[in-house]
């Protein structure tokens, strides 16, 4: 006869594991990608844009603490460790939270970022013979975006660069509006996949609570 508390541990065990690595999956893919982006800012920018660069320290930080937070799931899961466990669900309800609050302070700042990005570029612009870092990121930006200036052609105040130039003339757009309509363009898959991260989080956390239960039940199977 099947054993049913038998077959309660091993699938909520399987679950567990399974959540915690991809949890850990998320966390090593926001570590690669916090890093690309701070190789690319150190290359583009300077010590004036640290409130970006706090950003991109936050991503890495996140992604360390959710690669942190899976392999303890699945250490306390694979070798039967209730107390690692309880500490590992209080952590993750603690992460959740400052998701949901990382969510709403983004939706609040919002219009702030928005402000932030017109005045870098505008500063970008000014300085785009001065400063070689800013040359090569203004550079970068109208090449990649098919934009010029921070409004139009006409920011530049002497000379258009050779990246604002394309087979057909000079480009019309500013970076400032082409950039902040691209970024509002992937604004639903941004959320959509900040959402995501949320409901897997708390769905591993129900299974991790689940399988400590039937751990103090004493229906763990060595």
């Amino acid at each position: 006869m099947v054993d049913c508390s038998c077959c309660s541990y091993r699938c909520l065990q399987f679950f567990v594991i399974v959540f915690n690595a991809v949890v850990m999956l998320s966390g090593a893919t926001l570590i690669a990608f916090g890093s690309f982006i701070l190789n690319k800012l150190l290359s583009y920018s300077e010590e004036d844009d640290m409130h970006l660069m706090g950003l991109i320290v936050a991503c890495l930080v996140v992604g360390c603490v959710l690669f942190c937070i899976g392999l303890a799931g699945i250490c306390g899961a694979c070798y039967n460790k209730a107390g690692l466990l309880e500490m590992y669900a209080l952590l993750l309800v603690v992460f959740i939270l400052a998701e949901l609050g990382c969510g709403i302070a983004g939706g609040v700042l919002a219009e702030k970022i928005a402000n932030w990005i017109s005045e870098s570029i505008q500063r970008y612009v000014l300085d785009y013979y001065g400063k070689e870092v800013y040359r090569d990121f203004m550079d970068m930006l109208q090449t990649e975006l098919h934009c010029c200036g921070s409004t139009s052609a006409q920011s530049y105040a002497f000379v258009v660069p050779a990246s604002c130039h394309s087979g057909a003339g000079i480009y019309t757009e500013g970076c400032t509006p082409v950039l902040q309509k691209f970024l509002q363009s992937n604004l639903v898959g941004i959320l959509g996949v900040a959402i995501s991260f949320v409901v897997l989080h708390i769905i591993t956390g129900i299974f991790t609570c689940c399988f400590i239960r039937e751990l103090k039940r004493g229906n763990a199977v060595v």
